[in-house]
């Protein structure tokens, strides 16, 4: 008895040590889009389309969901098999829209999606993909086991993998210092200063030269952020001061309001 109980441990642990598994993963992947893009979700992708859109959506993208597109489709005369045409692809340019999202998924035995191609369409290029991945989900033993159901990502898990992929280079180039933008006023050079002081309203005691403006983007900055970002420029340009003039609007990028916070850099007499 003790030597058919070693038996079956052993050809239970053997069986264990063959049984093979994979994690879910993204198979291909072209691209990346840029950040803060308009994206347009083609109707067809379904919840998998709308899920992926929910995590753009969380990553500071502007998201035309399934059903906002299908309106707007109706609107304009259009259907989906149409709008990769050059002429429909200028309409939804000219919606504010940069491109359009398509999804094409296989669901397994759970429901869950099995995989997935998404490709991300340029409406600026006629015929251009921005970006493209393919998705396969994970998988464990038998089919249905326990091994399996705990290697299988749902709807919201997938849409999470697909878009870090979509979006992770883009997302290493955003932690880059913003660009300050310097409009000088004078042609004179001035050593780097020390210390700025910040200020709101210019001096009324004082002489002073007007150096540059300066600016930044303040999408998804905080001001405080940005002041000290174009104060450290203002230092790099031999500032004494840095009057904060306030934000202003610019034109739309990809449909949607670009704003600036701007100053004026000053040296004193």
């Amino acid at each position: 008895m003790k030597n058919l109980t070693k038996i079956n441990i052993l050809l239970l642990a053997v069986i264990s040590g063959t049984i093979s598994c994979a994690s879910s993963k993204v198979t291909q992947a072209r691209g990346f889009i840029p950040f803060q893009m308009k994206i347009a979700l083609a109707p067809s992708g379904g919840v998998l389309a709308d899920a992926i859109g929910i995590e753009l959506f969380n990553k500071g993208y502007f998201v035309v969901d399934t059903n906002q597109m299908s309106n707007l489709m109706v609107r304009l005369n259009m259907t989906e098999i149409e709008f990769s045409k050059p002429q429909n692809l200028a309409i939804l340019k000219d919606q504010g829209i940069a491109g359009v999202l398509a999804v094409k998924s296989v669901s397994g035995y759970d429901g869950k999606p099995q995989s997935a191609t998404v490709r991300i369409l340029s409406t600026e290029v006629s015929g251009q993909i921005i970006a493209a991945v393919s998705w396969q989900n994970g998988w464990g033993g038998q089919e249905g086991s326990i091994l399996d159901r705990g290697k299988r990502k749902d709807i919201s898990g997938a849409a999470k993998e697909i878009v870090d992929a979509l979006t992770t280079v883009e997302f290493k180039y955003s932690t880059v210092t913003p660009k300050i933008n310097v409009k000088k006023y004078t042609n004179f050079e001035f050593l780097p200063s020390k210390n700025v002081e910040v200020i709101r309203t210019k001096p009324v005691d004082r002489d002073f030269l007007e150096i540059a403006e300066l600016s930044i983007s303040i999408y998804k900055l905080e001001i405080e952020d940005a002041v000290n970002l174009i104060t450290e420029k203002a230092k790099e340009l031999g500032a004494d001061a840095l009057i904060i003039i306030g934000e202003r609007s610019k034109e739309p990028v990809f449909g949607y309001p670009k704003r600036e916070l701007f100053a004026v850099a000053i040296k004193y007499k």
